[in-house]
């Protein structure tokens, strides 16, 4: 007895179909990919918003220490200027001292005479130092003030955002 084995056929592998995979698999890595360069985009575009402000915060806050140091700068001339002419003024007094001396005949003069410079000089140091010390506390405030006013700005920024 023969007995002839049947062999089984096999199927017939389904070209289209792998086809099918194959191309959607495609179509799916293309919008994956189209969909990741859009998020990039969209960061990039965010980082390039966000170095813009930091850009512009940081050109504000240089603004404003530039101004203050013009501020203190102006300020330093002037209490400057008005150092050099309060040194003329004494230099001026001591010369008239120097020779209003000449013009004592007795101890008691001389003494006399001393008093009265002590006394004058202590009232003008009293009234140089007051008038220096109120200019220099509003010069400190005056180079303050733009530093303030960014202060200020940033913190409305701050709780707007």
């Amino acid at each position: 007895m023969a007995t002839t084995a049947e062999k089984p056929v096999p199927a017939p592998k389904p070209k289209a179909k792998a086809k099918t995979k194959l191309t959607d698999a495609q179509e799916i890595a293309k919008a994956k990919i189209a969909e990741a360069q859009e998020k990039a985009k969209a960061v990039y575009a965010k980082g390039a918003e966000a170095f813009g402000d930091v850009k512009g915060f940081t050109k504000d806050n240089l603004d404003a220490v530039v101004e203050s140091g013009k501020v203190f700068g102006g300020g330093l001339k002037a209490l400057g200027n008005d150092y050099v002419a309060g040194g003329k003024g004494a230099f001026a007094m001591v010369e008239a001292d120097i020779k209003g001396l000449a013009d004592i005949k007795s101890p008691a003069d001389f003494v006399k005479y001393q008093s009265g410079i002590l006394g004058r000089n202590i009232e003008l140091s009293m009234a140089f130092g007051t008038k220096h010390v109120d200019t220099v506390y509003k010069l400190a405030k005056d180079t303050a003030a733009p530093l303030s006013r960014r202060m200020s700005e940033v913190a409305k920024s701050l709780k707007t955002a």
